[in-house]
């Protein structure tokens, strides 16, 4: 049996960033969906947690998970359960940005996500994106977040 511990921070967007997930009970009942539906699925997400217009997802994957498969299940179970609830249309961004993190920053990146709704009435999910390729080194010019 193999063993791995690769924990990802995942972010993606609604499509041109519109912001569909309006109320912080709208994004609870999302973020809960998606927990529960991927743990059913195989899929362990740590944390979840997000904004307006987009998601973050800590998420640690087996030895035969491909994250890419990962975050398109996620994303489009989710959306097919939101758009069946009545609460509007919610179509995710083709794209991602996944990350690895260390076993000695999880904590912090568990908070960051926990903490996206202060966070955002500070920062802008653009300015957010932009600080965080800069902190890793990787600048708009060579890397941007496209609108799909």
């Amino acid at each position: 049996m193999s063993y791995i511990n690769i924990m990802i921070h995942c972010v993606w967007s609604t499509k041109y960033r519109k912001p569909q997930l309006l109320t912080s009970s709208i994004r609870r009942e999302l973020f809960f969906h998606i927990y529960d539906q991927a743990h059913q699925h195989g899929i362990y997400i740590d944390t979840v947690g997000g904004w307006t217009d987009h998601i973050h997802c800590l998420i640690s994957l087996k030895s035969t998970q491909k994250l890419s498969e990962v975050i398109q299940q996620i994303k489009g179970e989710s959306a097919h359960w939101f758009n069946s609830q009545g609460k509007g249309r919610l179509v995710w961004q083709k794209c991602y940005f996944a990350i690895s993190v260390s076993d000695n920053r999880v904590d912090i990146v568990r908070n960051y996500i926990r903490k996206q709704e202060s966070h955002h009435a500070r920062q802008a999910f653009q300015e957010e994106i932009t600080d965080f390729l800069k902190k890793i080194s990787i600048f708009q010019d060579k890397l941007s977040y496209p609108d799909d």
